[in-house]
């Protein structure tokens, strides 16, 4: 039995490593990804997303909604992100199911923003169930102009 199990998850670290693997060649060929009607979701998830795009060295380019947990895309690095003209970054508090949770949640979003977005957050009353948008005046004060990313 034990050796039956053992054989089991050999099978699925074997075919985990492959989807990675797969995940981050479609990362290298394709290297801008536009965001443009995100919603958001869970926020492990994105984080997940937000590593693959960190070390692949992927370009984001913002375009339109980027909504909850897709801001998240804003701690890649600077050289990593770009605005155009009509993005919109929507902010709220995590939900979450217990109040610990949330509260946990809503202070590692915090701690992965850069600085320039968690001061805005702070000034909009922080992170709570209103949802709250930062337009691409304020965004482009701190981010490039994606149509500079055509020279690079």
């Amino acid at each position: 039995m034990r050796g039956r199990i053992a054989a089991a998850l050999s099978l699925v670290v074997f075919f985990a490593g492959k989807t990675h693997a797969n995940a981050e060649t479609v990362l290298f060929t394709q290297p801008i990804i536009n965001i443009s009607a995100d919603s958001g979701g869970r926020i492990g998830d994105f984080m997940s997303r937000l590593h693959k795009y960190k070390y692949a060295n992927a370009q984001v380019a913002f375009s339109g909604n980027c909504d909850s947990a897709c801001t998240l895309f804003l701690a890649l690095p600077h050289n990593q992100t770009c605005v155009n003209t009509g993005a919109v970054f929507r902010f709220h508090a995590p939900t979450a199911g217990s109040a610990e949770v949330g509260v946990a949640a809503k202070h590692f979003l915090m701690a992965n923003y850069p600085s320039w977005v968690r001061s805005w957050i702070n000034r909009h009353n922080g992170l709570t169930t209103q949802l709250i948008s930062m337009d691409y005046n304020y965004a482009s004060k701190f981010m490039r102009n994606c149509g500079s990313m055509a020279s690079r």
